[in-house]
């Protein structure tokens, strides 16, 4: 992560006595952030959750006497991307077709942004909220499958770009990426094509 994106995942924390405190992930070390001596009580944590990632909502912890250096309460904040599965398939056979590229789009007033993304260690890619990813053509590997992470919620259009060879193009998808749709429970969109005859 960079700084600027660190800068912009916040964390607000309110509790009993009027304790109230915004910070940053820029400003936790290495992702830990602790403060000693609150009062006794009910505190809510709430991330303001980066775009690409689903939320875990509010945080309720419960401080008491007992909790201390050597007892400390500890809350664990874990954000979970977002996740699209196109398989690409023929068909007639239902079998699976490589040589196919997509490029997904989303609404910006009366037009459509392009998504750029970065090509992952394991063939997936991952949106790039910048927009300065390197990729903007998606292409599924050799088993017709495009593996997507962090996009934002909302409406994404999926246009393929580059048609299998001998095969005809088929026109632009739609697919709703909400809080349920987690890179553990990925939409998953067959898209198929049909041969030339």
């Amino acid at each position: 992560l960079d700084d600027d994106y660190k800068d912009a995942i916040t964390f607000t924390v309110r509790g009993p006595e009027g304790y109230y405190r915004i910070f940053t992930y820029k400003d936790m070390e290495d992702g830990v952030w602790s403060e000693a001596d609150l009062p006794v009580g009910e505190y809510t944590l709430l991330e303001n959750t980066p775009e690409g990632y689903i939320s875990v909502g509010t945080v309720t912890v419960m401080i008491a006497s007992n909790n201390g250096i050597s007892n400390p309460v500890r809350v664990t904040v874990e954000n979970t991307p977002t996740g699209l599965i196109i398989h690409k398939i023929d068909q007639e056979t239902g079998n699976p077709l490589s040589g196919a590229g997509f490029r997904l789009k989303v609404k910006n007033g009366l037009g459509f942004d392009t998504l750029t993304f970065d090509l992952m260690d394991d063939g997936s890619y991952f949106y790039n909220v910048d927009g300065e990813g390197a990729y903007t053509d998606l292409m599924v590997n050799g088993m017709g499958d495009l593996v997507i992470y962090g996009l934002p919620l909302g409406y994404v259009w999926i246009e393929e770009v580059v048609t299998p060879d001998g095969y005809f193009p088929i026109a632009a998808q739609k697919a709703e990426i909400t809080e349920e749709t987690s890179f553990t429970n990925p939409i998953e969109l067959i898209i198929k094509n049909s041969k030339y005859i």
